[in-house]
């Protein structure tokens, strides 16, 4: 069945948030016309195969290992922003980071290690690492470690950034592929 992209947005619900959110990225793959115009096709969504996905026959993403359920995008290791030794984050621990175009935490827990915009989802202020949550100085808003779980009045959990450790232990994140905070170096 073929319908318009108002009849998808009524079906989908709050689902398309995430839509939304990567739309709102400048993320090539999501496309932004015309809502009514189905002659305005965007670019197709294609599956690891590189075949175009039907959701209805099952043609979708392969998991590419991670866990079931995980979508997120595969770990990149084309980062440019060197963070040191891994061995040097303990776990429960997390070291700021920060220059001319990024705040982060680089975070380590029993999984392995993870990042944390350090911007609130609320109003940008700098969180802070405190009883193991990360708190907004600003106006309150908490988040758990691996940045999911915002309370108000935070609207989004805190992004997560690729990173990876390569045989040398030394951490490289790569500053534009957000993935699951499930996901784990």
């Amino acid at each position: 069945m073929k319908c318009s992209r108002r009849e998808f947005c009524a079906a989908a619900g709050s689902g398309l948030a995430v839509l939304g959110a990567a739309a709102c990225t400048g993320d090539s793959r999501v496309f932004t016309g015309a809502i009514d115009d189905p002659t305005q096709g965007g670019p197709p969504l294609l599956n690891d195969a590189g075949q175009p996905i039907d959701f209805a026959s099952g043609n979708l993403p392969q998991d590419g290992g991670r866990a079931s359920g995980d979508l997120a995008r595969p770990q990149s290791c084309g980062g440019t922003l060197q963070a040191g030794a891994a061995s040097a984050i303990a776990v429960g621990a997390a070291k700021h980071l920060s220059g001319g175009s990024y705040d982060l935490y680089l975070c380590r827990d029993a999984g392995g290690l993870f990042t944390v915009d350090s911007a609130c989802t609320h109003s940008g202020c700098v969180v802070k690492l405190s009883s193991g949550h990360w708190r907004c100085p600003c106006h309150g808003a908490r988040f758990n470690f691996d940045g999911t779980g915002p309370t108000a009045p935070a609207f989004a959990p805190l992004p997560n950034y690729a990173v990876c450790v390569d045989a040398s232990d030394n951490v490289t994140i790569d500053l534009n592929v957000t993935v699951s905070p499930s996901q784990r170096a």
